[in-house]
């Protein structure tokens, strides 16, 4: 019996060598050429690709080693692979996720469907295929609407769409099929992100973000932990729980679920089954001791699963993680390091002389996790790290 793994990460992110000591059976990775020497200990087989996730020939390597390893579990990690490994699942008969419940974690209007069907509330949706779906959803609930690919991710395709002109512009240079049109809402946008397994949540986190979409690329974006004993965390991990046991009641995975609270109303927005991005694993790393992305594999691999905890955290009331956006060009001068004490963590993407075209808001210049004692120093502090970047980076959009 094997388990085989499908990512991109590199062991920066996502090491294996702990994980590997509790797990008997052999493993398997499919990764990209960049990376595959940092996983090679690991490892009892590599699937060597340039870029894995256009490389569809992975899947005959994948069925040959089957005949002698036997998979037993198939993990990925992110969201370009959920669907992939849900048919070799099924084509192989490795037990996880099937096509059909993938779906409802990857779609977001067979996902919106389901929840709103057992009395969830969503804002107003409609599935898009053309022009004549989109003008009959303003006809019926107005402007501003929002528009998503219906497979998207990290905010790629999303456009917020506040008049007729603006609706008119978007449909001269964009296709209006495989959408979701959805009514606006404006409020504070939350997500939770845990373990779940058969039905129980471990680890559970709750965040609120720090801006929007619409903002992100000019302004950049964040994410601040709610204290895990607030009523308002409580009331997310019930509303989490309730909302993963009508998904998939029986599978066990790490999610990350994003909904809209306006005047305490819970919204469903979207829920994928893989650990969330860009800084919210270190962040859950920082502030309780769990590193996700391998209780992603282990929930999934290890018999009687209980998560591992360390006691090594940052005890600060307010923490937070943001990210600053690259500008569209060359970047003449690069900011050097951000001298503040409260800074946990920061990372600089960028390089002097580099031109950049941003496409989505993982497109970093500098992320960094920050503390504070109260929430208005924890705003005050992100504008101080703003201002700083700011003043000591240099863009040339020519």
């Amino acid at each position: 019996m094997a388990v085989l793994i499908m990512t991109r990460f590199s062991d920066r992110r996502l090491d294996f060598s702990e994980v590997r000591k509790e797990i008997r059976d052999q493993m398997v990775i499919v990764t990209n050429k960049n990376v595959f020497e940092n996983h090679q200990k690991n490892f009892d087989y590599i699937i060597v690709s340039d870029q894995y996730s256009n490389d569809y020939s992975v899947e005959m390597k994948i069925h040959e080693l089957n005949e002698t390893l036997n998979f037993k579990k198939l993990i990925c990690f992110e969201e370009t692979d959920i669907l992939r490994a849900a048919i070799i699942r099924e084509r192989l008969g490795i037990e996880g996720l099937n096509y059909e419940t993938s779906l409802l974690y990857r779609d977001k209007y067979f996902m919106k469907k389901k929840v709103s069907e057992s009395g969830i509330k969503c804002p107003n949706f409609r599935p898009i295929e053309n022009t004549f779906d989109l003008l009959d959803f303003v006809k019926d609930h107005g402007y501003p609407i929002f528009l998503k690919p219906r497979s998207g991710m990290i905010g790629a395709g999303t456009k917020q769409i506040n008049n007729s002109k603006e609706l008119e512009n978007w449909l001269r240079n964009n296709s209006p099929t495989n959408y979701l049109a959805e009514e606006f809402i404006e409020a504070p946008v939350y997500h939770t992100n845990g373990v779940f397994n058969k039905g129980e949540i471990h680890c559970f986190s709750a965040f609120q973000y720090i801006n929007s979409i619409r903002t992100a690329f000019e302004d950049g974006v964040g994410d601040m932990v709610i204290s895990e004993n607030s009523k308002l965390s409580m009331k997310l991990k019930e509303y989490t729980e309730n909302i993963l046991n009508i998904l998939s009641p029986h599978s066990s995975f790490v999610f990350h679920l994003e909904v809209f609270m306006k005047e305490g109303q819970i919204y469903f927005c979207e829920i994928a089954c893989r650990p969330a991005g860009a800084l919210v694993p270190r962040l859950i790393k920082m502030s309780q001791g769990v590193d996700i992305l391998v209780e992603h594999l282990r929930v999934q691999v290890i018999q009687d699963y209980k998560p591992k905890i360390s006691k090594n955290i940052i005890t600060d009331k307010y923490i937070a993680g943001y990210i600053i956006p690259k500008k569209n060009g060359k970047l003449i001068k690069n900011c050097d390091e951000i001298p503040y004490e409260f800074i946990a963590y920061q990372r600089n993407y960028c390089k002097e002389g580099s031109t950049y075209y941003p496409n989505h808001v993982g497109d970093r210049h500098i992320e960094v996790i920050l503390t504070a004692n109260t929430e208005k120093e924890l705003h005050e502090r992100i504008n101080l790290i703003k201002d700083f970047v700011k003043q000591n980076s240099e863009w040339c959009n020519r």
